[in-house]
């Protein structure tokens, strides 16, 4: 449940959630067990803050430390039994269930004499689940709210109790032979083995299940009392002299396999939590032994509630994990660097000067916002950060829309905004394809921007102190081989970026931003401390700072454009200019005099390059006399 700081809110806070369990049984012989469970609810699933109570994370700047456990208010845990301890009876088919309470230990009869049947078991599970945060003031706003389900998953139970346990030799094996004890599975004649001390698999495996046993050494106790039933000699001393004159003998080894699944949805940044995609958490291996089988269930089974969820992982990963095992933990691009809590956003709320303002929203993603810095991150890697690799999952890996969402698919967003008010306040603007440096001096000299000026001194206080200075772009001045301007060092990146596009043109406005120089390889950056908790004091909004500021001077020619002028005379026969005499040349114009004349100007673009191209007339004026 993701929880921003309301306990800033004068008004109580209320938390619902309620969901549906549903759980089904199944084997080859059409056997089917089901169980549905509602849970929560506004009684159940049910929580109320009082006004000014909810707490904060505790999260405090450039400190390592763990969530305040006052932060997450949970109001739904619960617990199911869905199959309490029971023996399958195959016959008749397709089968049933005894319960451990009508004393099916007794029923020697659960399957014909001779039949070992081994079903094939499969279990499925599936989640729904809604949560809401409403503001218990006047109006009841809805603060907060969410659905989901695709927390499912499908368990063939029987290739995981196949396997051999260790130490059992081959306890499960279901291949039919005869042994000592006359034509049955494998296993069995195993499990009967052991049950005699032949061979010794130690008491880890071993649970105290029989009624009578004495305390301290029940393994052996029950090996030597079977024993006696099966007419051998007990093996410890202390036990030669048991008795046994039961008529029926339980195998005191059963072997067990234990195991548990864990299902979880994660939110990684509080603010991304809206589907199930957003919560799938696909590294957490899904089915997981417990060995010994008597031990307990391990800790990473307990709830991901009141503390840091394992997935969380802002700039510098988890505060209570090692950044070094994160290989996410200073990638800037998949999060923004200096953004460790929910508290970091500044998101504007007003009128956005320019297109490039759009790199200051939040774009859907795990500590992301519009992404306008250059670097690509490997598909892999995006699978398992945005939670499209949940393979586990029912429906599996979501590559589509792992493709769709990366970073660098922002880049199009800057075809269909603009901040003008209309389309003749965007005159002026630079082509991206533009290549000579005079031109870019025009739109990057006077430009503001920021650079990071912090010490090494600063950066190691607790909490780091984090200085920034801005300046302003100088145009492009004199050059040398070994120190060119900073203008030529971006115009150079610029054409050198562009080439590595389809006719070496850049086909969107947003193509620019694959330039380095603009973002990660600015000259006025320092990126030497970029990866630590501090980033050295870059902030996004300080790395994306020149294409915040110049991507409203832009724009893309799609087509070529002309402009042609033409100049045109209505001419009429001068007096006396016809040639009166005999011959061919009778009454040829030796003369004109210039009756009227006109001069044009037209703009056209050229479309359908370079398959079928045509001309379209973008403006046409006649010219007035002067």
């Amino acid at each position: 449940l993701a929880q921003p700081n309301f306990y800033q809110l004068p008004h109580p806070v209320y938390i619902q959630a309620d969901g549906n369990l549903s759980m089904t049984l199944t084997n080859d012989f059409g056997y089917t067990l089901s169980g549905n469970y509602p849970i929560g609810g506004p009684i159940m699933g049910a929580t109320n803050v009082p006004a000014g109570q909810w707490q904060g994370t505790g999260w405090k700047p450039g400190v390592r430390a763990p969530a305040n456990p006052q932060s997450f208010f949970v109001p739904l845990l619960t617990n199911v039994v869905f199959l309490p301890d029971a023996a399958y009876k195959l016959n008749p088919l397709p089968g049933l269930f005894f319960f451990a309470s009508t004393n099916v230990a007794q029923d020697w009869s659960i399957n014909p004499p001779g039949s070992f049947p081994q079903p094939r078991w499969g279990l499925s599970i599936s989640n729904r689940i809604r949560c809401m945060i409403l503001d218990g003031g006047p109006g009841g706003r809805v603060i907060d709210y969410v659905q989901l389900n695709g927390l499912n998953s499908y368990r063939d139970l029987a290739s995981e109790i196949y396997p051999q346990v260790p130490n059992t030799t081959n306890a499960w094996s279901t291949n039919i032979g005869t042994y000592f004890l006359g034509t049955m599975p494998m296993g069995v004649n195993n499990q009967v083995s052991i049950s005699e001390g032949t061979p010794d698999v130690g008491d880890d495996i071993w649970a105290e299940n029989m009624m009578g046993a004495p305390q301290g050494n029940y393994r052996q106790w029950a090996i030597d009392y079977f024993r006696v039933f099966m007419g051998l000699t007990p093996l410890a001393p202390e036990n030669l002299n048991l008795q046994n004159t039961e008529l029926t003998n339980q195998a005191p080894f059963t072997p067990t396999i234990k195991k548990y699944q864990l299902l979880t949805w994660q939110a990684n940044d509080p603010l991304v939590h809206y589907t199930s995609g957003d919560l799938n958490y696909p590294s957490v291996t899904n089915v997981i032994p417990i060995t010994p089988p008597n031990a307990v269930f391990p800790a990473t089974a307990a709830s991901n509630f009141w503390r840091y969820t394992d997935r969380y992982s802002p700039w510098g990963g988890s505060p209570v994990k090692d950044p070094t095992s994160d290989k996410n933990a200073y990638l800037t691009s998949v999060k923004d660097p200096l953004v460790r809590a929910s508290d970091d956003w500044d998101f504007p709320t007003n009128k956005f000067p320019n297109i490039g303002w759009l790199g200051r929203i939040h774009r859907g993603t795990p500590w992301q916002t519009v992404y306008l810095k250059s670097a690509t991150n490997p598909i892999a890697n995006w699978l398992q950060w945005s939670g499209d690799n949940a393979s586990w999952l029912v429906g599996g890996t979501n590559l589509a829309d792992a493709s769709l969402t990366l970073p660098i698919n922002d880049r199009p967003l800057f075809d269909l905004f603009t901040a003008a008010v209309d389309d003749n306040a965007t005159r002026g603007q630079l082509s991206v394809n533009q290549a000579n440096l005079a031109a870019w001096s025009a739109v990057l000299s006077g430009v503001i921007v920021v650079t990071n000026t912090s010490s090494a001194a600063d950066l190691q206080a607790t909490p780091p102190v984090l200085r920034t200075n801005w300046m302003v772009i100088s145009p492009a001045g004199v050059d040398t081989p070994a120190q060119p301007s900073p203008i030529t060092r971006i115009v150079q990146g610029i054409n050198n970026t562009r080439t590595n596009f389809p006719n070496q043109a850049f086909n969107h406005l947003g193509d620019i931003l694959a330039t380095p120089q603009l973002t990660e390889q600015s000259p006025f950056l320092n990126v030497t401390n970029l990866l630590n908790d501090h980033a050295g004091g870059l902030s996004d909004e300080v790395m994306e700072r020149i294409p915040q500021q110049i991507m409203g001077l832009l724009t893309l020619s799609h087509t070529p454009r002309f402009v042609i002028y033409s100049y045109g005379q209505t001419l009429h026969p001068a007096d006396r200019s016809l040639y009166t005499g005999s011959g061919q040349f009778f009454q040829l114009c030796t003369n004109y005099q210039v009756t009227t004349e006109s001069a044009t100007r037209a703009v056209v673009r050229v479309e359908g390059l370079p398959a079928t191209p045509h001309i379209v007339v973008e403006q046409f004026n006649v010219l007035p006399p002067d």
